[in-house]
């Protein structure tokens, strides 16, 4: 209930209409933000052939889009949304919680005064959870994206059953096959047959840390008791502020701090002071890479972040990266980011013309390199005479399934920032 309370206590009705809004961005160009998940230069390099791709799919769908297409690295989800916010941005790739953050007001129809969820993403899923026994529909006897994305899941051990799970399937498909390149490491661990709407937030620790602290246990089984252990002993040690555990900088990232602390609450029972105590004792990274090089190197000894971080490792020739480090839980399902839009610049035409043209690009493989670089392989549309405002609406009730998952996790880190 206290939940609800706070998820009901964040939105007010207002009734001015956004077309009202004047925009405040340069009428001249259509600005997208990047917030980089690994390094900035080689994302913004993969990502800016869009700028033009964008630009002549707008032009078709609509002869009287003059905007150029520019793209925008910002420093963090919250800069991004902010700019969007502010309408000196046009669109964002953005995850769910910074969404939720900056969407504003509740307006008349339903939808929210500020920003606007034009898609989801939607991705393959990955190999070691499609053969995850609760992962498969009995009836079907094959994976159900709708079982693994119950909530219920994360609140139970189930999620550390996963977790053992996974390090068996790296063990005989990656390490005992000794994987040296990205391209078979996408065979082992992609999924091309499956999509998910979600992914999830991984626990990973260094393997020799895991050793020293569990000795003699079987490391093949993780038991609760064994996973508490292993986060107290790096509570302990982070007092010294290092080899502890290691968060996004992000406030609002989902894989890297609002979930983890859910689930160290729900699933492992830490209460409101232990909560604080891990945020502000915490050490922090950039990217998907600052998570596995920190998680390999011991400069942490956990560390949580999406599934599977340690790739980026792969690229780089590391390959003892998943021999130097093993997943000792897993979080809730996390729905898949976003690409969230401007209100006070995107009106409804632009915002289903937008629609078409990221279905239609993504859906071209010569794009592959583009949108492969977020792991995006279609974009969610609105169905079958379903108005935009009522696909709108849906979206923000997946926003709002999200945050009642977290709410309580970000009223406690509001007093701590």
């Amino acid at each position: 209930m206290k939940k609800l309370l706070l998820f009901l206590g964040s939105s007010t009705m207002i009734l001015a209409p956004v077309a009202n809004i004047v925009s405040c961005g340069d009428s001249n160009k259509f600005i997208i933000n990047l917030t980089p998940v690994k390094d900035p230069i080689e994302t913004e390099k993969a990502m800016k052939p869009l700028e033009g791709k964008l630009q002549s799919k707008m032009k078709e769908i609509d002869p009287n889009f003059n905007k150029s297409v520019s793209i925008k690295m910002t420093e963090s989800y919250e800069n991004s949304a902010e700019s969007l916010k502010s309408g000196t941005s046009d669109l964002g790739f953005l995850p769910i919680n910074a969404y939720e953050s900056f969407r504003g007001d509740l307006v008349e129809n339903g939808t929210h005064k500020d920003l606007g969820v034009l898609s989801f993403a939607t991705k393959y899923a990955n190999k070691g959870e499609t053969n995850f026994e609760d992962f498969i529909d009995i009836s079907t006897k094959k994976y159900s994206d709708i079982e693994a994305g119950k909530y219920e899941f994360g609140k139970e051990d189930k999620a550390i059953k996963l977790a053992n799970h996974y390090n068996k399937y790296v063990k005989e498909n990656v390490i005992d096959k000794n994987v040296q390149t990205s391209d078979d490491l996408t065979t082992a661990l992609t999924d091309t047959e499956n999509y998910t709407s979600h992914y999830r937030s991984y626990v990973y620790a260094n393997t020799n840390f895991v050793k020293e602290t569990l000795k003699n246990s079987d490391l093949n089984n993780l038991t609760h008791a064994y996973v508490k252990t292993l986060i107290d002993k790096a509570m302990e040690i982070g007092k010294d502020g290092k080899n502890g555990i290691a968060l996004n900088k992000s406030v609002t990232s989902s894989s890297g701090t609002l979930y983890p602390l859910s689930w160290l609450q729900e699933t492992l029972g830490y209460d409101d002071l232990a909560i604080k105590e891990i945020y502000t004792n915490k050490q922090t990274y950039d990217g998907s890479g600052g998570t596995a090089e920190g998680i390999t190197s011991g400069k942490f000894n956990i560390a949580f972040n999406f599934e599977d971080v340690r790739s980026t490792k792969i690229e780089e020739g590391n390959h003892d990266v998943f021999e130097k480090s093993m997943i000792i839980g897993t979080t809730y399902a996390i729905p898949n980011d976003g690409l969230i839009y401007s209100r006070k610049n995107v009106d409804e035409s632009m915002a289903n013309n937008l629609r078409k043209a990221f279905s239609e690009l993504v859906a071209d493989k010569e794009n592959d390199n583009i949108f492969g670089f977020y792991g995006a392989k279609s974009y969610t549309q609105p169905e079958k005479d379903q108005s935009t405002a009522d696909f709108e609406k849906h979206n923000d009730s997946v926003a709002d399934n999200n945050l009642l998952k977290i709410s309580h996790i970000k009223e406690l880190l509001k007093e701590l920032n």
